[in-house]
């Protein structure tokens, strides 16, 4: 009977040792790539990365290795041997599979492959053949915000490319029509991607008549440079070799690769300083080299950076500073007045006196901070020193120093800090224009800054108006309501003084002579060819061919412009996809009307026109 009871618990003792649970570790400890660097460095509690690697590399490699040899890695893709294309590739999953099968984490990383600029073709500088050389519809100046056209723009020449380095996300373009009666679309992006075969831009010249001319241009930017290969002869050590106290004693004696310390100090003890000494010459301290206490605990510490600028140690001190200790009979001090109060820039109005508790300060416009100190009259007594950060929007600031006594009585020291107001130039409050012009007609009466409304008066043949401003003041901002090309309405223009304190309109109406009978011109007939935009053009519209007379296109941000071209638009409304209406506009008959979207998204766009029919277009903002 003893030797079955033995047995059995030698079995269950055998049981509760080697029965053991599963490991749920889903960490990678390292993740590596054969070319470039992983950005950031890599870390197990890090799941995302990219990675630049230049044009000439074509394929890359990972080695992933997992925290707990019990756990498995499954990568996506599962080639050893990843081929790149040029931009932005798929992005590389790691799946790293606790033990226990349940817990797992994904570690992704985007590898982007540099572009290889082409070299574009040399163009014929013959006239197209299928233009006609005496047309209108051409450009006479196309110029961008950065880098340069190739080749040199050529009025005859409708194909460009420019070349921008990474840091570089946008680009304007000055488009000028040879003509000044011809009108100008384009097609551009709100933004450049970076690494890819080029940003796409159009620019679509159209004279009075049918005749258009096409411009195109691809914006290439440069991929992002890879991080810099770490200098061998730059440091990064960030430890120190020696760090003493000005009272006490560390616990535990010091250590470079301990980081945290405790002092303890008497109650006689109210400040505190640090002397440290880097292992590296290079490193750069930084620390209250005599600091306050406090009764109780002062969390203090050294911030060491190495020479590379990243690696960074802080060697954590907590300074315990003991309660008094009073005599038998001692009876606590009430004394709660200051001995001293100074400031930092400035002068106290009026000098200090403990028993005055109103005080002001006068600084100049350029100051930003004030050091306020105070001394205790009673050595057991004690106050906090500080800063004060004068406001940017209010000419004064007040704050208060508190003297507290030994029994805890205290009196309040109050400061009003004022800020000299800045002196202003007076050319920053003028909100009007030097001048104002008109691509056709005159302006009545003759423009002066001081001459808010005017009339211009054009033929029957000019459908549109193009206006020119510009401020007095260069700091001025110039803007206009719809644009700086009208059609024959009223144009309001804005100029808003530099200092924001004044805004002036100018009103411009434009009247159209009245055709005779029969001299109406005819409507602009539709363009025998409208570029092909599908959706997943870089303007984002989608402009199926089968209505040519409407044109939409993203002017700025998310402002859609909707143009017609042989009819007038009599109303705008924009649905989105449950078929809730988001904007309704109503027109008495308009060539262009515009609509500024509320946020991201696909939109359903109903055009009215005069003629009764009703044009439907989807377009992506």
């Amino acid at each position: 009977m003893k030797q079955i009871l033995i047995f059995t618990v030698l079995f269950s003792l055998g049981m509760s040792v080697f029965a053991q649970n599963p490991g749920s570790d889903a960490t990678l400890s390292s993740l590596t790539v054969s070319y470039g660097a992983l950005v950031p460095e890599f870390s197990p509690d890090v799941t995302e990365y990219t990675v630049n690697v230049p044009y000439d590399v074509t394929s890359v490699t990972f080695n992933a290795t997992a925290n707990d040899e019990q756990a498995t890695i499954i990568s996506i893709p599962q080639d050893e041997q990843y081929e790149l294309r040029a931009g932005h590739n798929d992005i590389f999953q790691f799946h790293c599979i606790a033990e226990d099968k349940e817990t797992q984490i994904m570690y992704q990383v985007m590898v982007e492959r540099a572009v290889q600029f082409p070299e574009w073709p040399n163009f014929d500088p013959e006239p197209d053949p299928d233009v006609d050389p005496d047309t209108r519809a051409m450009l006479s100046s196309l110029t961008v915000s950065h880098g340069s056209l190739y080749p040199d723009f050529n009025p005859s020449v409708r194909e460009y490319i420019v070349k921008v380095p990474y840091n570089v996300n946008y680009v304007e373009f000055n488009a000028t029509a040879n003509d000044e009666g011809a009108t100008i679309s384009h097609y551009v992006q709100d933004e450049l991607w970076a690494n890819t075969g080029g940003n796409l831009f159009e620019f679509l010249c159209k004279a009075e008549g049918k005749t258009q001319v096409s411009y195109r241009v691809r914006v290439f930017r440069a991929a992002q440079d890879p991080p810099p290969i770490p200098d061998p002869n730059v440091s990064t050590d960030a430890t120190l070799s020696g760090l003493t106290v000005s009272y006490g004693v560390l616990v535990p004696d010091f250590d470079p690769n301990v980081r945290e310390y405790t002092v303890n100090v008497p109650y006689e003890v109210d400040s505190f300083a640090f002397n440290a000494t880097p292992k590296d010459v290079a490193t750069t301290i930084s620390y209250a080299k005599q600091k306050q206490l406090w009764v109780g605990r002062n969390p203090l510490g050294v911030v060491c950076k190495a020479e590379d600028g990243k690696t960074q140690i802080t060697y954590e001190v907590d300074v315990y500073r003991a309660a008094p200790v009073y005599e038998p009979g001692y009876f606590l001090s009430n004394d709660s007045r200051l001995k001293s109060l100074t400031v930092s820039p400035g002068v106290l109005v009026p000098d200090f006196d403990p028993n005055v508790r109103e005080y002001t300060v006068n600084v100049a416009d350029t100051v930003k901070f004030v050091a306020v100190k105070g001394t205790p009259n009673h050595p057991r007594a004690w106050v906090q020193n500080f800063t004060v950060q004068l406001s940017n929007t209010k000419p004064d600031s007040r704050c208060a120093m508190t003297c507290t006594a030994e029994d805890g009585s205290t009196k309040v020291y109050w400061l009003t800090i004022n800020r000299a107001t800045p002196l202003r130039d007076p050319m920053t409050a003028i909100a009007t224009l030097s001048s104002l012009t008109v691509s056709h007609g005159v302006l009545v009466p003759e423009f002066s800054p001081d001459v808010t409304n005017y009339t211009v008066s054009v033929p029957d043949t000019v459908t549109f108006v193009t206006f020119g401003a510009r401020p007095t003041h260069d700091g001025a901002a110039v803007s206009s309501e719809d644009g700086w090309t009208h059609q024959l309405n009223v144009a309001r223009i804005y100029c808003l003084s530099e200092d924001h304190t004044r805004q002036i309109k100018y009103r411009v109406a434009v009247n159209r002579d009245i055709p005779t009978s029969g001299s109406e011109p005819d409507p602009e007939p539709a363009p025998d060819s409208e570029p092909d935009l599908k959706a997943s053009d870089p303007t984002g519209i989608d402009q199926p061919a089968a209505k040519p007379a409407i044109n939409l296109y993203r002017e700025a941000g998310s402002s859609i412009v909707i143009e017609a071209t042989d009819d007038w638009i009599k109303g705008v409304e924009v649905f989105d996809l449950s078929g809730k209406i988001l904007h309704k506009s109503s027109y008495s008959g308009v060539l262009r009307a515009n609509w500024k979207a509320a946020q991201k998204g696909l939109y359903l766009v109903k055009i009215r026109m005069q003629s009764g029919n009703s044009v439907y277009r989807k377009m992506i903002v």
